[in-house]
C-alpha cells in the first residue's frame, strides 16, 4: 500500500495576512478625512472668533483661505523650480 502525502495543515485563523485596502479606497478615505478636518476647522471658526488685527482679516474663513492660497503657491513654485532646475532624461548618460 502506497503512503499518501499528507496535506499541509491549514494555518490558524489569526495567522492570516492583514487586510490591505486597494489604493482607490485609501485615496477616498484620505480625501474624506481631509474634507472632514477642513469642515471641523471652519466650524471651530464659527464658534470662536478673535478680534481682527487688521481691517481685512476679520471675515469668516480668512485664515483657511490664506492657508489654502499659501499651499497652492508653494505647489506652483515647486513645479516651476522642477522645470527650471530639472535635468533631461539622458543627463547621466552623457
Amino acid at each position: 500500500m502506497k503512503k499518501r502525502p499528507s496535506s499541509p495543515a491549514s494555518p490558524p485563523p489569526d495567522a492570516r495576512p492583514p487586510v490591505t485596502h486597494p489604493p482607490a479606497a485609501r485615496r477616498r478615505l484620505a480625501l474624506r478625512l481631509t474634507a472632514g478636518l477642513c469642515l471641523a476647522s471652519l466650524g471651530a471658526g464659527l464658534l470662536t472668533h478673535g478680534p481682527a488685527h487688521f481691517g481685512f482679516d476679520g471675515f469668516f474663513g480668512f485664515h483657511a483661505l490664506v492657508g489654502f492660497l499659501a499651499c497652492a503657491a508653494l505647489v506652483l513654485v515647486a513645479g516651476l523650480a522642477g522645470v527650471l532646475l530639472g535635468r533631461g532624461e539622458d543627463f547621466y548618460d552623457r
